[in-house]
């Protein structure tokens, strides 16, 4: 694998084929009047995640029996009203 050095113009003319070689391994180096300006590269890991597997978090999550039973206290909080300035009515 050998390092690749183009200008800009040629870089903007042939930008698919420079992609190309950048994710088959050769990196580009994007120069503008002799200096490098950006460098183009494959990433260094794939930055795809996998999809998930269904089932693969069985047993990992537990809920409680009563999850879905609130106390009186705690429903009367939700129930409140809103005042329109957010203080307590």
């Amino acid at each position: 694998m050998f390092e690749r050095s183009v200008g800009v113009r040629e870089f903007r003319e042939n930008m698919s084929m420079y992609i190309a070689q950048a994710k088959a391994g050769t990196p580009i180096t994007i120069m503008s009047h002799g200096k490098p300006v950006a460098e183009l590269h494959a990433p260094a890991v794939a930055s795809v995640r996998p999809p998930p597997t269904f089932g693969s978090m069985k047993g990992e999550i537990w809920m409680a029996d009563d999850w879905d039973q609130w106390d009186d206290e705690f429903c009367a909080v939700l129930e409140a009203p809103i005042s329109p300035d957010g203080k307590d009515p």
